[in-house]
């Protein structure tokens, strides 16, 4: 799952009964709108083929002292877009901070041998990716909790471009 700005908030597990959860973070207070991106057991975009369900449940956070609710009201009470805008910028800090928080969580869940122990950065491996490079298991488990999702996906498009559309063209014009 995505944030708006195209930052991986969310990760789906295994509920134990062949189903995959979701939980949107209670500390998100900048936006309120989503993507959720599918993917097949080959860990790619899913390509339309085939189905898939997508149940959503509302539960109700109890917490009222959280900064999503505060926000809100904070919003709610606000008396023009400026101010709305105000209130949203002083907490995105918290915001990223709690992103960074939960994709370093993200990356300690990952089995051992899933960790990224490399030195590329997140633009170098998606630059790797936009070549062609295949990038392995563990670089791919980094990319996809560290990575935008708009640097992501095009990177890849590119991928599939150079390793599969071009081989395809090529092996039908023959």
């Amino acid at each position: 799952m995505y944030d708006l700005y195209g930052n991986q908030i969310g990760i789906a597990t295994d509920d134990g009964h062949g189903n995959k959860q979701l939980t949107v973070p209670n500390w998100d207070c900048v936006t309120s709108d989503y993507v959720i991106r599918v993917e097949n057991s080959n860990m790619t975009s899913d390509s339309g083929e085939g189905s898939y369900r997508i149940k959503i449940t509302e539960t109700k956070n109890r917490d009222t002292s959280s900064s999503n609710v505060q926000h809100s009201q904070e919003i709610a009470n606000a008396d023009n877009s400026e101010e709305k805008n105000a209130i949203k910028q002083k907490y995105e800090k918290t915001y990223q901070s709690e992103i960074d928080k939960l994709h370093q969580m993200q990356f300690e869940a990952l089995p051992e041998d899933e960790k990224y122990s490399g030195t590329d950065s997140v633009e170098e491996l998606l630059n790797k990716m936009k070549k062609g490079e295949q990038l392995s298991v563990s670089e791919m488990a980094y990319v996809k909790i560290f990575a935008n999702l708009s640097d992501y996906e095009r990177a890849e498009k590119s991928n599939y471009i150079k390793n599969d559309f071009y081989a395809e063209i090529e092996k039908n014009s023959k």
